[in-house]
């Protein structure tokens, strides 16, 4: 999913650059290597840093939105319009395309194809 949502990330509220970073984790259960990302500040003074997240573009979001961001009240998703929707609307708009997403990633991974290229994009036109 990280290739079809990959928003810019804002400045860190200091004027810096800021940079996403991966880290592994082991799972408990599987054994299987998992990964966390997060955004943060390029100036070690500066500490900024955003929440952990699964995917990578959910972490950028969540950095673009937050406290720590330059401009976090601007904020955009590719192929997803949020003008004149409340937040609540937009919340369900984006779970649903989630929810969207992850079935046809799963359905995709399953019958081990890749995910056709027509549902890419339509994804793009909606």
């Amino acid at each position: 999913m990280d290739l079809l949502l990959t928003p810019e990330m804002n400045f860190c509220s200091c004027g810096c650059e800021v940079r996403l970073i991966k880290n592994a984790v082991r799972a408990q259960k599987s054994g299987k290597n998992r990964f966390n990302y997060w955004v943060e500040c390029l100036d070690d003074g500066c500490g900024n840093k955003g929440s952990a997240e699964g995917q990578s573009w959910k972490a950028i979001l969540s950095w673009n939105t937050s406290e720590t961001s330059d401009h976090s009240d601007n904020f955009e998703l590719p192929f997803l319009s949020v003008i004149g929707l409340n937040q609540d609307e937009i919340a369900a708009k984006i779970s649903e395309l989630e929810n969207m997403l992850n079935a046809k990633a799963n359905k995709s991974y399953k019958s081990g194809r890749p995910l056709p290229q027509k549902d890419i994009l339509n994804l793009r036109q909606n």
